[in-house]
């Protein structure tokens, strides 16, 4: 099936898919400041919400499953929204990250940590050089609470960043792609993260992302075409030669 259809008054910024077991269901973001969730259903493409917000959509990615239906959100403004579906009414939480700086690129961690408690963290990158991961908590009061800051390389600006998905990897990676053409990846033991970087490909890194078994690794290259280079299994030489693994 191939469809077109007129969907926002603007450059299109994000999509993200909703887990299968909400349906076939979608979101995406524009320039427009428009979030819009869709619903295919028989080869039809139907909207189902619209909010406006405030600036902006530069990244959106849907929660784990356990979350339940909830999208996260990265405004041009520097502002971070979680949109939760509350029977057939959705509410939005706000958090503004200091100094307004854009929200470039979202990543959710896997469902569950180690101890298989629930913890809806995600990682945010943006203009100001930074990955910072926060908390999603129903039971927090801000709903969204800052937790710290990866070490700071002289990476330029974030552009992609993406949390490995895969449980059974029993660690946290995450991997960030930058405006220097920097790929490196943070994994976190003895209670801090330690990052590497596994190449400098000479061009900005527009998108990086992880294959559903966390051992594949997509990058996506500038350099005034766009590259696919496929690393497989580089970081693990890398994370193994720098005592991380």
């Amino acid at each position: 099936m191939r469809t077109h259809f007129i969907s926002h008054l603007g450059p299109i910024w994000c999509l993200s898919w909703a887990h299968p077991i909400f349906g076939r269901i979608f979101a995406t973001g524009g320039n427009d400041h428009f979030l819009k969730i869709w619903s295919i259903n028989k080869n039809t493409i139907t909207p189902i919400h619209s909010e406006k917000l405030d600036d902006s959509i530069n990244c959106i990615e849907f929660g784990p499953k356990s979350a339940g239906f909830l999208i996260i959100l990265g405004l041009e403004n520097g502002k971070i929204i979680a949109l939760k579906q509350i029977g057939k009414s959705y509410f939005p939480f706000y958090i503004q990250n200091e100094k307004n700086i854009p929200i470039s690129s979202i990543s959710w961690a896997p469902d569950f940590a180690k101890d298989l408690t629930p913890q809806f963290r995600f990682v945010t990158g943006g203009y100001d050089s930074r990955a910072i991961i926060w908390e999603y908590n129903d039971k927090l009061q801000t709903q969204i609470k800052y937790l710290e800051i990866l070490p700071i390389e002289k990476r330029g600006f974030i552009h992609s960043v993406c949390w490995n998905k895969n449980i059974g990897l029993l660690k946290d990676l995450i991997v960030i792609g930058s405006e220097a053409g920097l790929v490196e990846i943070f994994t976190y033991n003895d209670n801090k993260w330690s990052g590497v970087s596994i190449t400098d490909f000479g061009f900005p890194i527009w998108q990086v992302s992880w294959s559903q078994t966390g051992c594949i690794l997509s990058v996506l290259k500038g350099n005034n075409q766009l590259e696919y280079i496929i690393v497989i299994n580089l970081y693990r030489k890398h994370l193994k030669e720098s005592g991380l693994k």
